[in-house]
């Protein structure tokens, strides 16, 4: 699916300014890049400054990306490799859990480097919420960054319930219905489907017992 363009008010968020000058001299891995950005939208989207290997790992968009350059290798092993170039660059901060011995990423930034030392006496092991990709679909996580907003854990809740509800199909369509009508929210977004199962789609039937497995 094309990107369709930013929509109004959009959300912006803050990246360090030397990004756009002497580090993006330094990059020159496509990957790199896609991983210290993805760096950047965590650290302004969670209480910690930290992210581990685990989440990253993990992450549905870092995951279709990397997925996209370097399907020969296993993801694990691009995410190490630009993992290790973002620390060579100088961009990013590698701690070691000292429990598990796995490793953890933050912005190399005064204040995290002098702050260091206090990870390495605690455990910052992460719970991850599985998710599955279709290729021959986008996620509706995907769907919701890219047409909404930042996906935060509310909104990614709601999402959950809705594709445990309503085929694909229906929450698609229903994405385009909104940003048709530049209406671009869940609450918008929710509406349609709760008219859809109560009024019938196509039809004018009602649809009380739509599965997701049911395709219209």
């Amino acid at each position: 699916m094309k990107f369709e363009g930013f929509p109004n008010r959009v959300k912006y968020l803050g990246v360090p300014a030397p990004m756009f000058g002497p580090v993006l001299e330094k990059i020159d891995n496509l990957i790199e890049l896609k991983v210290i950005l993805r760096v950047i939208w965590y650290t302004q989207n969670k209480e910690t400054t930290l992210i581990t290997f685990d989440e990253l790992l993990a992450d549905r968009i870092l995951y279709n990306s990397i997925k996209a350059l370097k399907s020969d290798m296993p993801n694990h092993e691009v995410l190490t490799h630009a993992l290790d170039l973002c620390i060579k660059t100088g961009t990013l901060l590698k701690i070691i859990d000292p429990s598990t011995k796995s490793p953890a990423y933050q912005l190399n930034t005064e204040t995290n480097r002098r702050n260091t030392d206090q990870y390495k006496k605690i455990s910052f092991k992460v719970e991850l919420t599985p998710w599955e990709t279709e290729d021959s679909e986008i996620n509706i996580y995907t769907l919701y960054e890219q047409n909404i907003s930042t996906l935060t854990p509310i909104i990614a809740e709601k999402l959950k319930e809705a594709q445990e509800n309503y085929p694909y199909t229906w929450i698609a369509e229903a994405f385009t219905e909104s940003i048709n009508n530049n209406k671009r929210n869940w609450s918008y977004i929710s509406t349609i489907l709760n008219r859809w199962e109560t009024e019938g789609k196509n039809n004018g039937k009602p649809s009380r017992n739509i599965k997701k497995t049911k395709r219209i």
